[in-house]
């Protein structure tokens, strides 16, 4: 029961989390983006065992292409709202 209620608690936060960054980037707000980029570090660190992974649009305002990247393994994420196909034409152009 314990697994049944965590994944019900799970599935309530992303979905307010989808719902905030859809109403805020129609808004033309994208703060809750940059606060999710920070927010995701940890998560991914721990699934993918990538203790060197930091946001790289600390080091250099809106990086080229991706925005989380662990230099030592080589691993790199994008995280974005946008899911349309020019935005991922775009970003593998600017990755490469």
């Amino acid at each position: 029961m314990k697994i049944l209620e965590i994944e019900n608690e799970l599935r309530d936060v992303v979905s307010r989390i989808i719902t905030q960054v859809e109403l805020s980037t129609k808004q033309n707000r994208y703060d809750i983006n940059l606060a999710l980029e920070d927010a995701f570090i940890p998560i991914l660190k721990s699934i993918f065992n990538l203790s060197n992974l930091t946001n790289l649009n600390r080091k250099q305002k809106n990086y080229p292409g991706i925005d989380l990247g662990d230099e030592f393994d080589r691993v790199a994420f994008q995280i974005t709202s946008s899911t349309n196909l020019e935005k991922v034409k775009k970003t593998l152009t600017q990755f490469k």
